[in-house]
């Protein structure tokens, strides 16, 4: 038989198996059988042996149950058959490895073996090493989910060929793939990658513990992936490449596949095994053997690209220039225009650039995009225009919020050291927009202007555009449609946030209605805009209904169980990074206040708006803060459990008045004429005690009304 004898892999097994019982032994005579296993913040111990055992694991007498289950996939390994010399037992054992290795590594967090080094497993940007935490796994399973991310990629290589697997892994990320890395030839934690794909399973796809078939199905067609060894496994480095089978990830070598394999690799129904791979042919070979499709084409910019930076923060000391975010004029705004007008991939920028300033001065920044198409449809703006967000946010290095007028650029020194350069920016937004809707897109264009006349001359466009898009919505309401919208595209924030939107309740990023999000779906019926049937009425003034509770439970990952759309204290909607403004309970005033994200002082609440943004963001629920969009407070959605505007008692001045007119409209009807000055400001107090000396003074209704809390 061609290459390594099935009894020294299977003995391996054995060894490795032994290795795992004797550690739990021992380990069960210095720690209590009811010490806590689990590796730091997941959402449940052991993964894969948990997954496909069924068993309930938690704590450390729970091994002695994977120990059973171990050797019962091991029938033949202590002595050489003939019928034992097949794939199936090769399988088996490689899956048994597995679990003994996730059972060592897992006593390692207690401090009792050294198996892995865990100094050596951090968790970065660009690849793993390590078991990812919830919120990596949560931000970046929603790529993989929606296929933004094409799959994984897991990299086995020793030290020596250190320059040769980072620059195959930079090759990976630019490809916008997930890498792990794994220790030398015995691919020592090759568990981590598959634990990931365990858990994506499970909490995306809903797969059951003890379920094999559904999981392994699941990782076929939703976690695409594939292993490439740069160079001989041993016999350890064997077992776990045939047990990764099972999760459908085929091996690729640069060495002739039957040297360091078996025969029967070639019959794994991951696809064929294919080895004599040149590096510089791996990349190409691999997607090409699992079908997949290449996401950005590869840009002349000198940075990385991949989903996996969504969600980097720049901290203040490692930043560069800003723009934005209230530091300086920010405006994004995409508009369609006929095919003549668009030069298609020209991106041209206005003004100085970032390798024209100095480390800490900022520039005023405006995105114009136009885009055409044969099919393309004005009510596609709003929807493309948040691609942006997405676009930027994949650049290593490059840090983006907001939208609209809110928008806020961070760029950090490393970057710019590289020469990254706003002329980078509008590329990655060129190739985003083209391959992601090339359906209805022919013609993409970009302009980019630094100079704050002109800055202001296309915020002063934005704005005219941005009102007569939300003027589309007037006089639609909730009760006319049994379908709301979702969006997640704030998940790589905050990974279970699950925004509802509504005809009279639009995203509290304030940049999509529920027309953007019906148009969006249809765009991309896998995007992150989707249909919600709203279901049974279960609460009216709440607006809880079970269409929406169910749909959401699953969107957030089991997270959140009940959501009421327009209640502010029982179950309020979650909020991620991108909300315009945040409105909170004021107790001694028996109110509502609403501050905007631009407002920089202090506010009755005691805190001012970063501080509260801390609070509301994150995807959790937080009963008296909710994140909003400025103009929900004229919304007759506006939080009717609590009684609704009648409650507004401060808002920001400036807020204030851009809101005047639709206040002044709904105090006529309500019949309370001189309700509009009964609202505080901040020239009225930023003391909550100074406030309601104001409402008592003015008479405000909300004084009247049951307490709010």
């Amino acid at each position: 038989m061609a290459g390594k004898k099935f009894s020294e892999i299977l003995l391996r097994a054995d060894a490795v198996v032994t290795e795992a019982e004797t550690a739990l032994i021992l380990a069960l005579k210095k720690y209590r059988p009811e010490t806590t296993l689990e590796f730091t913040d997941q959402a449940f111990s052991l993964p894969i042996c948990s997954s496909l055992t069924g068993l309930h694991i938690s704590k450390l007498a729970d091994l002695k149950l994977v120990v059973e289950a171990i050797r019962s996939l091991m029938p033949c390994l202590r002595e050489e058959k003939e019928d034992c010399q097949n794939s199936k037992v090769l399988l088996d054992a490689g899956v048994a490895a597995l679990y003994a290795e996730e059972i060592l590594a897992t006593l390692a967090f207690l401090g009792y073996t050294d198996y892995w080094s865990i100094s050596a497993g951090a968790v970065i940007p660009d690849k793993w090493c390590y078991a990812a935490d919830n919120t990596v796994l949560r931000r970046h399973g929603v790529g993989l989910i929606d296929k933004s991310v094409p799959g994984i990629a897991v990299v086995i290589a020793t030290q020596a060929q250190n320059a040769e697997s980072q620059k195959l892994v930079r090759e990976l990320r630019d490809k916008n793939l997930y890498v792990f890395e794994t220790d030398g030839a015995s691919a020592s934690g090759m568990i981590f990658p598959l634990g990931f794909a365990c858990r994506i399973a499970r909490l995306f796809g809903g797969v059951k513990p003890g379920d094999k078939d559904a999981l392994f199905n699941y990782c076929k067609e939703k976690i695409p992936g594939f292993i490439v060894a740069l160079g001989p496994l041993d016999d350890l480095g064997c077992l776990n490449v045939a047990g990764a089978s099972s999760w459908q990830l085929p091996l690729l070598s640069t060495e002739d596949i039957h040297t360091i394999c078996p025969a029967a690799f070639s019959s794994f129904s991951a696809g064929a095994i294919k080895g004599n791979s040149a590096v510089g042919k791996i990349v190409e070979a691999a997607f090409d053997l699992r079908s997949m499709q290449l996401p950005l084409a590869t840009l002349d910019i000198p940075a990385s690209l991949g989903s996996a930076f969504a969600g980097e923060r720049i901290r203040d000391d490692l930043l560069y220039t800003e723009s934005g975010g209230g530091r300086t004029d920010g405006i994004e705004l995409l508009v369609s225009r006929d095919l003549k007008e668009v030069e298609d991939g020209d991106v041209t920028l206005f003004g100085p650039d970032i390798t024209d300033i100095h480390p800490g001065q900022n520039l005023p920044l405006a995105f114009l995009v136009e885009v055409a198409g044969r099919l393309l449809q004005s009510d596609y703006e709003p929807v493309l225009e948040r691609q942006l967000h997405s676009a930027i946010n994949s650049i290593e290095g490059v840090m983006h919020e907001g939208q609209r007028d809110l928008m806020w650029l961070r760029i950090s020194r490393h970057a710019a050291r590289k020469g990254l350069s706003l002329l980078h920016i509008g590329k990655v937004i060129y190739a985003k927009l083209r391959q992601d809707f090339s359906r209805i897109i022919d013609k993409v264009q970009v302009k980019i202007f630094t100079q704050q006349e002109s800055v202001g001359e296309v915020l002063a466009h934005a704005n005219r555009t941005n009102i007569e898009r939300d003027r589309r919505l007037q006089g639609m309401t909730d009760d006319d449609t049994d379908i709301f919208y979702s969006c997640i595209i704030c998940q790589s924030f905050a990974p279970h946030h699950v925004c509802v939107i509504t005809p009279q309740r639009a995203g509290m990023c304030g940049a999509l209605s529920w027309l953007d999000g019906k148009a969006s779906s249809e765009i991309n019926i896998n995007g992150p805009n989707r249909p919600i049937r709203k279901g049974k009425i279960l609460d009216p003034l709440r607006g809880e209904f079970a269409g929406v509770n169910a749909f959401v439970r699953q969107a957030s990952h089991g997270v959140i169980k009940r959501l009421g759309c327009y209640s502010l204290m029982r179950n309020p909607m979650t909020a991620g990074n991108c909300f315009e403004a945040v409105a909170v309970i004021l107790p001694l005033c028996n109110g509502i206040m609403v501050v905007n994200r631009e407002y920089r002082g202090m506010t009755p609440s005691g805190m001012d708006f970063t501080m509260l943004a801390d609070l509301v963001g994150g995807g959790d629920q937080t009963p008296g803060l909710v994140g909003i969009n400025r103009y929900y407070p004229l919304s007759p959605k506006f939080f009717p459990a609590e009684g609704g505007l009648s409650r507004l008692v401060w808002v920001p001045k400036k807020l204030k008045e851009e809101l005047r007119e639709g206040i002044i409209g709904w105090c006529q009807a309500m019949g309370l004429p001189v309700f509009f000055d009964m609202i505080a400001d901040e020239t009225k107090g930023i003391a909550e005690e100074d406030v309601l000396a104001f409402l008592r003074e003015r008479g405000h209704p909300a004084l009247k009304l049951d307490p709010i809390v």
